[in-house]
């Protein structure tokens, strides 16, 4: 009897772990709604151009500006000026999130954006407009504060402050300054 409970429980285990496994994957990979998602193959070949299916990069005009902030920050003394305005405000938020997504593009098709449990669902709610909804900017700083191994700087209760540090050390982190978008 005690070793049918044993090999219960552990099938029980390799049940719970396999789902787990499979959750992890699957939340690790960009979905939207209707048919516009990519075969996984797709989206790491092919990248931000190719995701003009999703509602955020549809139509044209997010890519424009895309493209766009990827040539005005194609130095690093742009990019360094730009990281400055973040820090300090001047820098429109928009523009942030944009700068993000794209980040989180270039740093998965480099394998350097954490794998499954790095930045694959933050960029996903990004795409999705998730982060647009009422609470979405603190929602946005929680799911790339899970993420940083950087301590941000400044009082986490005045939120604005506080979301461009954490937006600041993931840029930092994923060697924005150095390599760019």
């Amino acid at each position: 009897m005690a070793h049918n409970s044993a090999r219960r429980q552990s099938i029980l285990i390799i049940f719970v772990l396999a789902l787990a496994s499979s959750a992890l994957d699957f939340a690790a990979y960009p979905f939207t709604h209707g048919s516009s998602a990519l075969h996984a193959t797709e989206r790491l070949q092919h990248g931000l151009i190719s995701r003009t299916g999703w509602r955020q990069w549809g139509g044209g005009e997010m890519l424009g500006k895309a493209t766009a902030l990827s040539e005005r920050l194609g130095t690093k003394a742009a990019r360094e000026e730009w990281i400055q305005g973040l820090i300090e405000g001047g820098t429109d938020w928009q523009e942030v999130k944009l700068g993000l997504a794209m980040l989180w593009e270039k740093a998965a098709k480099e394998g350097r954006d954490g794998g499954p449990l790095g930045y694959p669902m933050a960029l996903t709610r990004l795409l999705e407009g998730i982060y647009d909804e009422p609470d979405g900017d603190e929602m946005l700083v929680a799911d790339i504060e899970a993420r940083l191994t950087q301590v941000p700087q400044g009082d986490p209760k005045d939120t604005e402050v506080w979301k461009r540090s954490v937006a600041s050390c993931c840029f930092d982190e994923l060697g924005f300054l150095s390599q760019g978008l």
